[in-house]
């Protein structure tokens, strides 16, 4: 069988699954619907997820842009470009950037007494 084959059937399986079919109210061909198919389908075909490229714009790209800076930001300054609370911009550092993103980010109090967070360029 092949790639091309293997293709078609697993889309055959997921276009004949039923379990999602007859979806009565807000989730009716919304987004949840179409989240559930794409894992289904990368669940069927035994494949990992790929880490999609950070668009231009979106409050990752401007966090990692402060981050990428020789100073560094501090919470504030993220918590002000984000708009998020400091215990959610403390933990998008922990989960997304250092977990997900595989990016070395370092801690360092300046002689103002204000913690910097900054991403290492050489790790």
């Amino acid at each position: 069988m092949n790639a091309t084959t293997n293709e078609a059937a697993v889309a055959e399986k997921i276009a004949n699954d039923t379990s999602t079919c007859g979806i009565v109210g807000p989730t009716a061909g919304g987004a949840a619907e179409r989240s559930a198919l794409r894992r289904r389908k990368v669940a069927v075909e035994g494949k990992r997820q790929k880490i999609a490229p950070v668009p231009a714009g979106n409050k990752t790209a401007i966090v990692l842009m402060k981050l990428k800076t020789r100073r560094g930001a501090t919470v504030e300054s993220l918590m002000q470009a984000t708009g998020w609370q400091a215990h959610s911009v403390r933990g998008f550092l922990s989960g997304t950037v250092r977990k997900k993103l595989a990016l070395t980010v370092i801690s360092e109090i300046g002689k103002d007494g204000v913690r910097r967070y900054r991403i290492d360029e050489h790790a």
